[in-house]
């Protein structure tokens, strides 16, 4: 049985691109009561003022990295 790869709390996003989102809940996947695999994330943001949610198989997902951008002329 494999791992959980996101926790609550995580932020992440779709492999696809789109807005960062945050993991809200994690279920692991079952088949006709058969525990899979897998894993499912319920992951929540906002479009405007709206809340949005829904539910992402952890595999449509990665961690979402800041970009950093140059820091080469950075003052420390």
């Amino acid at each position: 049985m494999s791992s959980k790869i996101f926790k609550i709390g995580d932020v992440v996003e779709l492999k696809s691109g789109g807005p960062k989102i945050t993991v809200e809940d994690v279920k692991q996947q079952y088949d006709n009561g058969k525990p899979l695999d897998g894993f499912d994330c319920k992951c929540v943001w906002f479009v405007d003022t709206e809340l949005k949610t829904e539910w992402f198989d952890e595999q449509s997902l990665k961690s979402y990295i800041p970009y950093q951008g140059d820091q080469s002329n950075r003052i420390n």
